[in-house]
């Protein structure tokens, strides 16, 4: 559905935490890397693949309402990733 998206300097500690913080909040987390994440909300469906390598998280919107923009989740998971790499920091 939309484009997928890397999210750099995502370090395990920043992984780990952006999970928690999707369950915390009702999200429904399926696998292990890639992960499969029903947000609950807007009914946004992705997938998520972090690379240990290069610290990277690759996000693949699949599914959506109509009116939330793939723009608009992009910065919205962006913002998120970066509110937590700024508190874990």
């Amino acid at each position: 559905m939309c484009n997928s998206f890397i999210i750099e300097d995502v370090n395990e500690r920043v992984k780990d935490t952006l999970l928690d913080e999707l369950q915390g909040m009702g999200s429904d987390i399926e696998g292990n890397n890639p992960w499969k994440i029903n947000l609950n909300r807007d009914g946004v469906v992705m997938t998520a693949a972090w690379q240990r390598g290069n610290d990277t998280l690759e996000v693949q919107v699949l599914e959506k309402n109509w009116y939330a923009s793939c723009n608009r989740v992009e910065k919205a998971i962006r913002k998120t990733v970066d509110k937590l790499r700024d508190g874990i920091a």
